[in-house]
């Protein structure tokens, strides 16, 4: 009995720091973030503080906070590439969750999947976590 415990120990402890290194090893917070541009849809763009400035104050858009190590956002980011016609032709930044820090704390995004949509005005209009694909094509379609 004692050994079976201690196998199973000794799995879970294997498997966790198995999960570590992928986790650890996927991405370099130290280094900008890399993306194959063809698999993404018109529309759907990396977050760039100067993208979000232009965007800003001048037509409705989204930010999506985002994590590659988040099951639910990678479900997000895979309903709208397989119909980016949700964003009805408008803009969803996708900014990193654990490197938009200040971006994070100035929209109080605290968990990953959240989504703050504004108003060409630059208003905050919604703030959701992990909004539903018919939210996104409402707001866009606005």
């Amino acid at each position: 009995m004692k050994k079976t415990a201690n196998t199973l120990l000794a799995l879970g402890i294997g498997l966790l720091a198995l999960a570590l290194v992928y986790t650890f090893t996927r991405s370099n917070p130290g280094e900008p973030e890399v993306e194959v541009m063809a698999s993404m849809p018109a529309g759907y763009e990396i977050y760039d503080q100067a993208r979000f400035n232009e965007l800003h104050g001048q037509e409705p858009f989204a930010v999506f906070f985002h994590a590659d190590w988040c099951p639910t956002c990678r479900a997000l980011e895979t309903r709208i590439k397989k119909d980016p016609s949700v964003l009805g032709g408008r803009v969803m930044l996708r900014a990193n969750y654990d490197r938009e820090v200040a971006l994070k704390k100035q929209y109080e995004a605290m968990v990953q999947t959240t989504v703050i949509f504004f108003y060409e005005d630059g208003s905050v209009a919604h703030k959701r976590v992990n909004p539903s694909i018919n939210f996104i094509r409402d707001f866009f379609s606005q």
